[in-house]
């Protein structure tokens, strides 16, 4: 009898493990991200064609059209166009646990013509979180906002379901109309910069939806081990983000971003990196811009277990205090979704910011697409992402005059567009100096050179070099030029001097630097080459106006610090009579410095060589005879962690700080004189064969409308000569 009651007992309490079992697996089975079936590749058809799991919904054309078939493959992929209205593709509603830690990723192909995304007011990957009830709990959105992929582009991102999750829908959604057409008295081309869809195909196709792990905490191989890497602020602990150099480790996928061209890679989120290693020592290093001190850490990794690394940034190292507070540094020059193939479709500015970050910038100036100006331009900065700001400004790309990044965006310029003859520069600094905003020349001088500079400037099929810059001085306005750009720096020695001579002949604009950078497409990071200013405060204001007074200096690498009887780049030292001044310049790179210089109006006046010392100091008297300028230049050896790869050496140049001498103008050499009357010159031989291009091209206007541009542009190169002789007469 015993026996029997023990053996029922027993069998219930088998049965109950069994059942516990059971409810486990099918527990751990729903809460894996893999188990989780939703015809993701659209290959499950319904016999009326629709796809299985899957419904669209669209005020325009047939949803059956939306679907996407590719007869070589035997594909489908559903589809999402630019043909004026609206779309919204919705899986059912999948059954998934509360408290999924998972990620969303999916393949996108983007074709069509440049401006066809714009025509869209938004297009976003939608996840709707409901309870049992059906309620309602949250959702997640992440914008797409791409123009071109080369083939298929894969991108993710990580959620976790709610508490009193039950069930998930995807909804892959985009609207109409798009942000607006231009008002005044603007050009009907200007429907060019806003988007409008008319004549402006183009689609997206997406497939391979799949629930996925996100990054692994465990090692697949029983010979790895996993390293965990947390970057944080070694004053308070918090964690920050930075870039991470692993010797030889793998591809990671979706959990960071990586740039083609640079070493190392940037965590996603803030939070700890975590990577798959063999199994051994492994030396992990990050750095963090320029003013920071690169981190190194030597840590074993054992097979089969998790070994964690933190690296510690000291933000201000003592002896780089002077770079400290009122220095910003910032690149002026980047893009998200403008030209080319994306590799990040689902970056978003918020992504740059904290990319930028992660490079040690201050601020940063996206150059967007008129259509996104239209919609940032009521505030300024747009984001304030901790202790950087962001603004969605706009390169005004005048390929005949020369391209100008604008910053400290409130206002948008109604003038026509797209530009090509006129209006020029000029006329756009005079609207957006109204609003407080400043134009910097950018990537000004392309492949020019002394021998060749006239011929170039000539060339009307020549574009993008900056042939209005000394017409823009001449007629009294301010600008900054960038000495570091997307052109390189090989072409240095031409393009300072280029600029001294515009210097010698009076005109007072400082020097910046920019990257060009296309963050998404995953080439660069921000900040390769940037500008550092000295601003009163870290706001879009105090930092036009310190581009605008010339308190700046242009590095790919190396700090720089100049003082002339104490006063900074672009100030002004006025002295009764001729005599001396005092010279501080302090140097330092954490990759080492080469050779330091001081020019006085051309000259080289004192130099120090370095055996790649990080810091490089000097005190030096210099005697001043007449009105002219000093600034500081300094060379390093390259390095691999330098982001910016169309650098062949470490390049940072201040500056000019103007002196005058007894209230006298600076002297006037009639070599620069000459050097800029040819220049003019060839611009006005260009204007004929530019005028015929955009003739023929039978899109920037009638043959009436370019002969009058033509007719201002030669209007504006006479008063700029007219000007010209007025300064070699004096």
């Amino acid at each position: 009898m015993w026996h029997s009651n023990r053996t029922q007992k027993t069998g219930k309490i088998y049965s109950a493990l069994v059942a516990g079992i059971l409810i486990c697996l099918v527990q751990i089975a729903t809460s894996d991200p893999t188990a989780i079936r939703i015809n993701g590749n659209f290959e499950q058809v319904l016999p009326d064609g629709r796809l299985k799991g899957w419904t669209c919904t669209t005020d325009g054309e047939d949803p059956a059209a939306l679907i996407a078939f590719a007869t070589n493959t035997a594909s489908h992929a559903i589809r999402i166009t630019s043909r004026g209205h609206n779309v919204e593709w919705a899986s059912e509603k999948i059954p998934v646990p509360a408290d999924m830690d998972a990620r969303l990723r999916f393949r996108i192909q983007a074709s069509g013509e440049r401006h066809w995304a714009f025509s869209l007011k938004l297009c976003a990957c939608v996840l709707t979180f409901f309870n049992a009830d059906g309620a309602v709990i949250s959702d997640v959105s992440k914008e797409i906002h791409l123009l071109r992929t080369d083939g298929w582009s894969c991108d993710g991102f990580r959620f976790t379901t709610p508490k009193e999750t039950n069930s998930v829908q995807i909804l892959f959604r985009s609207s109409w109309p798009p942000v607006g057409t231009p008002e005044g008295a603007a050009s009907e081309l200007a429907r060019f910069w806003y988007g409008t869809g008319e004549g402006h195909p183009g689609e997206y196709l997406i497939d391979d939806i799949a629930f996925e792990p996100p990054q692994k905490y465990l090692p697949t191989d029983p010979k790895n081990g996993v390293l965990r890497v947390y970057t944080v602020d070694g004053r308070t602990g918090e964690e920050i983000p930075a870039r991470i150099l692993i010797p030889s480790s793998p591809n990671l996928k979706l959990d960071t971003y990586q740039f083609s061209e640079i070493n190392g890679f940037i965590g996603r989120e803030r939070a700890p990196i975590t990577v798959e290693l063999p199994a051994g020592l492994h030396r992990i290093r990050a750095v963090r811009g320029f003013l920071c001190k690169p981190v190194d850490q030597e840590i074993p990794i054992a097979a089969g277990e998790t070994a964690d690394a933190t690296l510690a940034f000291t933000e201000v190292e003592p002896g780089n205090r002077r770079w400290h507070g009122q220095w910003q540094a910032g690149d002026h020059h980047l893009h998200l979704f403008f030209h080319g193939n994306t590799r990040y479709p689902l970056m978003t500015i918020p992504d740059v910011c904290h990319i930028a970050q992660a490079e040690g910038l201050d601020y940063i100036s996206l150059q967007a697409e008129m259509a996104w100006v239209k919609q940032y331009v009521e505030n300024n900065p747009d984001y304030v992402y901790d202790d950087l700001i962001c603004e969605v400004a706009h390169e005004i790309t005048t390929d005949f005059w020369g391209h100008v990044n604008y910053i400290n965006v409130k206002h948008i310029p109604d003038l026509p567009a797209p530009l090509a003859l006129w209006p020029a520069n000029c006329t756009f600094r005079e609207e957006v100096e109204k609003y407080g905003g400043f134009l910097i020349y950018t990537h000004p001088f392309g492949d020019m050179t002394d021998e060749n500079t006239a011929r170039q400037l000539a060339d009307h099929r020549i574009g993008l070099i900056a042939r209005e810059l000394p017409i823009d001085l001449l007629l009294g306005q301010q600008t900054l030029v960038d000495m570091l750009s997307s052109e390189g720096v090989y072409d240095l020695p031409y393009k300072m001097r280029t600029l001294e001579r515009l210097w010698n002949l009076g005109f007072r604009f400082g020097v910046g630097g920019s990257s060009d950078c296309y963050v998404d497409q995953g080439i660069i990071t921000p900040g390769g080459f940037r500008t550092y200013v000295h601003a009163e405060k870290n706001d879009f204001d105090s930092i036009a106006q310190a581009c605008r007074d010339g308190h700046t200096f242009a590095t790919n690498g190396p700090l720089l610090d100049l003082k002339v009887n104490s006063r900074i780049p672009g100030d002004e030292i006025r002295l009764d009579s001729p005599g001396k001044v005092a010279v501080q310049v302090t140097a330092h790179s954490w990759w080492g410095l080469e050779k330091l210089e001081i020019v006085n109006n051309g000259n080289v006046v004192f130099h120090r060589d370095s055996p790649q010392e990080i810091e490089i100091g000097l005190n030096h008297t210099l005697s001043i005879k007449e009105s002219g300028w000093i600034y500081a230049r300094v060379w390093g050896p390259p390095s691999d962690e330098l982001c910016n790869t169309l650098s062949n050496t470490q390049f940072a140049m201040t500056s000019p700080i103007w002196i005058t001498v007894a209230d006298r103008p600076q002297e006037i050499h009639q070599e620069n004189v000459e050097f800029f009357r040819d220049w003019l010159h060839a611009v006005e031989k260009a204007l004929p064969g530019y005028r015929e291009r955009l003739t023929a091209a039978g899109e920037f206007g009638s043959e009436e409308h370019l002969r009058k541009c033509e007719e201002q542009a030669r209007e504006l190169i006479e008063k700029a000569m007219g000007r010209l002789e007025e300064i070699a007469r004096r």
